[in-house]
């Protein structure tokens, strides 16, 4: 750390946790399907609370995303704009 300034790459090093902030990125179909991860922030872990957290929160996500499409459906249906 100098000036107030934190270097990430010497907090977060191989076989710690992290929280990674940033975008996935896909580029065009020529690319081979590769993905790339533009990282905005990236914070160390103090609590593994979160990884717990995190993995509970992966499995809950996609039942919740098919209940409100789903609900989205069923409204369409109602209202009459289901196509």
């Amino acid at each position: 750390m100098q000036d107030g300034v934190v270097d990430t790459a010497t907090i977060l090093t191989e076989g710690t946790y992290g929280r990674l902030i940033g975008l996935l990125r896909t580029p065009s179909k020529s690319a081979a399907g590769k993905k790339y991860l533009v990282l905005h922030k990236a914070v160390p872990l103090t609590d593994l609370n979160e990884i717990t957290a995190h993995i509970l929160e992966a499995m809950i996500l996609p039942g919740k995303l098919r209940k409100l499409k789903a609900a989205q459906v069923h409204t369409n249906i109602l209202l009459g704009t289901w196509t």
